[in-house]
């Protein structure tokens, strides 16, 4: 084989060794972009209508929460608090609100009567009740004290069939309004006295009781 030829051969292989290295690198750079985009998508998801939507971590300042009442102070002989309207609202898909008491209970499914059971919990300032109401994930409480809670608003947000490794089970999602007078941390954190931070609430039976498997928020609203 002449010079030239070897010439030849040694810029070829020059060439293919450059043309492999920018392969190279460009498969890297599309795996790391690819890589980040799959890390986005879950966020974008839940940020669709469509999707659960975002949990957000909120605190308030504490100094903007109230003080605590003594040990044998009953909010359901405070004035102050009784003039606040304490009637569970459902409100349907439309818009249209319907007053619900002990007497209509009956009346409706049953996870829409688990959120108005934990609502009672929380204004007799039961922790016990309200820990047989939700799944251990959610968090449990020690205790807290009886929450001042009024102008609650229960919506539908869904209601489908999910799939499971045991079978399917049923899951629905509700958004819950209210607000707390005075209220002083002992069960929440995120919200200032009657200031409103609407929650989400789902619900299913995937552990073989109805049980409340989630509590998050999305914004925060005053």
């Amino acid at each position: 084989m002449n010079e030239e030829n070897k010439s030849g051969m040694i810029r070829m292989n020059a060439s293919t060794r450059k043309k492999n290295k920018i392969i190279i690198i460009s498969v890297f750079a599309a795996s790391l972009v690819l890589l980040l985009i799959c890390s986005l998508i879950p966020g974008l998801l839940k940020n669709d209508n469509g999707g659960k939507p975002d949990r957000e971590e909120y605190t308030v300042d504490p100094s903007k929460l109230a003080d605590t009442k003594e040990e044998d102070f009953d909010i359901l002989e405070y004035e102050e608090y009784l003039k606040y309207d304490r009637t569970i609202q459902y409100c349907y898909t439309a818009g249209v609100q319907v007053s619900v008491n002990d007497k209509t209970l009956s009346n409706y499914d049953a996870s829409f009567r688990l959120i108005y059971e934990l609502i009672g919990t929380l204004i007799a300032g039961d922790s016990d009740a309200y820990n047989e109401l939700v799944h251990e994930d959610v968090g449990h409480f020690d205790s807290f004290t009886q929450q001042q809670v009024y102008d609650v608003v229960i919506t539908k947000y869904s209601e489908s069939t999910k799939q499971s490794e045991t079978g399917s089970y049923s899951e629905y999602v509700y958004v819950v309004e209210y607000k707390i007078h005075e209220n002083n941390g002992t069960y929440r954190k995120d919200i200032e006295s009657d200031a409103n931070r609407p929650q989400y609430f789902v619900i299913n039976d995937s552990t073989g009781e109805l049980l409340i498997m989630d509590i998050f928020s999305k914004t925060h609203v005053n």
